[in-house]
């Protein structure tokens, strides 16, 4: 039995094989990898005194390639995942941040949830049902302090011309 051995190097999904006699043909498909990160709300609310906020998120991969999946984004330590899905609590400092999930060190994304790519986003504000504010000097949400006006009238006569 002859073995003829092609392979796909593009990304059309078709690829050929030349044979210069009819021979039976065996096709073996590599499952593609994809995941998914899903945060539990797109926002979270930092309260008083504090500079982030969290927000629970479920992750899956299916066909994982590596043993190690991880969750990443800018100005924090990589989350190394084990097993194909789970739920994370992650971090959200004021403003926002954009987290990415990998598995052999590709990027899962695009997802459903970040068709272009972008990863998954999530907003964090101060709680502006307390009149909390961001505080950038701090670095923190705070309750403005309202300094109340005091003082006394004295007249300087007690008779009217």
């Amino acid at each position: 039995m002859d073995l003829i051995v092609g392979a796909c190097t593009n990304t059309t999904g078709k690829c050929s094989v030349t044979m210069t006699t009819a021979k039976n043909v065996t096709a073996t498909f590599t499952p593609v990898m994809s995941g998914t990160l899903v945060p539990a709300s797109s926002y979270c609310v930092i309260e008083t005194g504090l500079s982030s906020c969290t927000v629970n998120s479920s992750w899956s991969v299916t066909n994982p390639e590596g043993a190690t999946s991880a969750i990443t984004a800018s100005g924090m330590s990589d989350i190394n995942l084990t097993g194909t899905s789970g739920t994370k609590l992650l971090t959200v400092p004021y403003s926002s941040r954009t987290f990415y999930l990998y598995n052999n060190a590709k990027s899962l994304v695009p997802t459903s949830e970040s068709p272009t790519g972008s990863g998954v986003t999530v907003s964090a504000f101060c709680n502006t049902k307390t009149g909390d504010v961001w505080n950038p000097t701090l670095g923190k949400c705070e309750t403005p302090v309202v300094e109340t006006m005091s003082g006394t009238l004295v007249p300087e006569s007690s008779s009217c011309v």
